[in-house]
Order: C-alpha cells, then sequence, then structure tokens
C-alpha cells in the first residue's frame, strides 16, 4: 500500500515538473528577450549577473565546461516574470558586435533550454 502511495506522489510531482518546463519554455519562446550576461563566478558551477534598467538579476547554475569569471553570453529572460531567465553559454560574446540588436532580436529555438531555470 506504502509503495503505491509513493508511486503516485513521484508520478504527480514528475506531472508538474514537467508543466513548469512546458511553461516556462512558452513564455519563453513567446515573450523572450536577450541581455547581456557577465560571469561573476566561474567554474562549472557559475553564477551569472544581468542588468535591465539599471537594475541587476543573476542566476547559477551547474554547466557542463567551465566558465570564466568575466566571460560574457547572451542572456534569454521573460520581461513578464524577470528572476526566469537562462545563460547561453553557446552564445559568447566576444565584442561589442554580438549585442548590435539585441532589443529586436527574435528567440531562436536553439536558445530554449530544457532545464529548470
Amino acid at each position: 500500500m506504502g509503495y503505491i502511495i509513493l508511486l503516485g506522489t513521484a508520478a504527480v510531482m514528475y506531472g508538474l515538473v514537467a508543466m513548469n518546463l512546458v511553461h516556462k519554455y512558452q513564455s519563453l519562446k513567446n515573450r523572450g528577450k536577450y541581455a547581456v550576461g557577465i560571469i561573476t563566478y566561474g567554474g562549472t558551477d557559475a553564477s551569472y549577473e544581468w542588468q535591465l534598467n539599471g537594475k541587476k538579476y543573476g542566476g547559477s547554475n551547474y554547466y557542463e565546461r567551465r566558465l570564466k569569471k568575466g566571460e560574457k553570453y547572451l542572456v534569454l529572460y521573460d520581461p513578464k516574470l524577470l528572476g526566469r531567465a537562462s545563460l547561453l553559454i553557446h552564445r559568447p560574446i566576444l565584442s561589442a558586435q554580438d549585442t548590435i540588436g539585441l532589443d529586436t532580436m527574435k528567440v531562436r529555438e536553439e536558445d530554449l533550454v530544457w532545464r529548470l531555470m
């Protein structure tokens, strides 16, 4: 009996996580914007921050490769839920040209990261 309850609870939790991921994916796909993020703490468990209208926001996550403090990457964020953002380590900023048109860039499918953000 306890096993069935445990299994049912796990199924409900899995469903809630899946729904959360789909909702985050859809909100970023439909209204996502880009900003410049800078690594504030490097390593594989790195932290980053980005700014919008002079206010700083931040995040951290585990990455598959080591990031160095001071490196810059694009950040994809939801303008209605600013805490919902993802550092795009596949989109490094190497020069000022990489940031031209950030305000008008359309969200690219490969930028929609499937992880808990």
